[in-house]
């Protein structure tokens, strides 16, 4: 609950411990809702990044090869919708043979990096 004169945000638990009586307990949580509010915020501005950068942007899982995201411009780029591409794999996309995805792959846990280019169809 949002307290305007206090600015302050309250959690309130209450109950009735008899009949005619009834304890109430009042934590300030603002600081909390000020965190959530914040990375809210920070999430949709990493979502706007990704959505409305022209790159395409796929994010796959390293130990599969599964494609788990897609922003519009990969979307747009392959010509199918958000589902159909996170229902495929890499290997789908992708002109080299299996072992060379993989190898690319491993590559890039090991480097440390979480990025890898490749030429796709």
């Amino acid at each position: 609950m949002y307290v305007e004169a206090d600015q302050r945000w309250f959690s309130i638990q209450a109950f009735s411990p008899k009949p005619g009586h009834f304890v109430a307990f009042f934590d300030v949580i603002s600081e909390r809702k000020a965190a959530e509010y914040a990375l809210r915020e920070s999430e949709q501005r990493f979502r706007n990044l990704i959505e409305c950068n022209n790159a395409i942007i796929l994010q796959i899982d390293p130990e599969n090869g599964r494609i788990l995201e897609a922003n519009t411009a990969a979307q747009e780029f392959y010509g199918w919708t958000h589902d159909e591409l996170c229902a495929k794999s890499i290997q789908e996309i992708n002109p080299l043979d299996e072992d060379q995805i993989a190898a690319e792959r491993r590559a890039a846990e090991r480097k440390q990096r979480n990025y890898c280019v490749f030429p796709h169809r």
